[in-house]
């Protein structure tokens, strides 16, 4: 499984009321700092800034997570879809809209001991157009990340692999989803969407 770089999740997505969701993200959404994104947290320990928020999205204490009351109310099939991925507990979510070109870069975080190497949950919950989101592989190449009809989760490396993307002008938002992952749960999932979406995946 170390070998896998992307592969799709072999989970139906639900299909979102776009309209909808860009309506009540706008209403919710900041400027990310770094002026690349705009980003609306849904789930998150309700520390009282976004910077504790974010470097405690891995972290395992007695604070509970909450949802966000607009997204809870408004997309409880992407709750339910959520709870169906392989984690023991969902800490931290950020949806994001890419606002320019992202460059080729590598996440960092401060758990890179612990989760070394680890294979990130992402869902494009709007999917945009084709050949946007994008890795590089080893050999320098650049793979354009697309997955199938009706299979919009999908996993990447992304503290290990540089990956980016190219700003398109149909709607595009991706989720993406942090916390302690159910380690057979997870295993068993990334095999088993390895089989099914051979064709999409990359490995080394």
């Amino acid at each position: 499984m170390d070998s896998i770089l992307y592969t799709p999740v072999f989970l139906k997505t639900p299909l979102i009321d776009s309209n909808k969701l860009i309506t009540i993200f706008k209403n919710n959404c900041n400027l990310h700092e770094n002026k690349f994104w705009n980003f609306w947290t849904v789930k998150f320990k309700p520390y009282i800034t976004y910077d504790e928020r974010w470097n405690n999205r891995y972290t395992n204490d007695n604070i509970e997570p909450i949802w966000d009351t607009d997204f809870k109310y408004n997309f409880p099939e992407c709750i339910l879809f959520l709870h169906s991925l392989p984690f023991k507990k969902i800490t931290h979510i950020n949806l994001l809209e890419q606002i320019k070109d992202i460059p080729l870069h590598i996440d960092y975080h401060s758990h890179e001991k612990v989760y070394k190497n680890q294979l990130c949950y992402k869902w494009l919950i709007l999917r945009g157009e084709e050949d946007s989101f994008y890795i590089e592989t080893h050999n320098k190449q650049i793979k354009f990340i697309n997955p199938p009809n009706n299979y919009h989760c999908f996993c990447i490396q992304e503290s290990r692999i540089k990956h980016g993307a190219i700003k398109k002008n149909k709607e595009k938002l991706i989720m993406s989803i942090f916390g302690e992952l159910d380690t057979e749960k997870h295993k068993k999932i990334i095999e088993i969407s390895n089989e099914k979406f051979n064709e999409h995946c990359i490995s080394e």
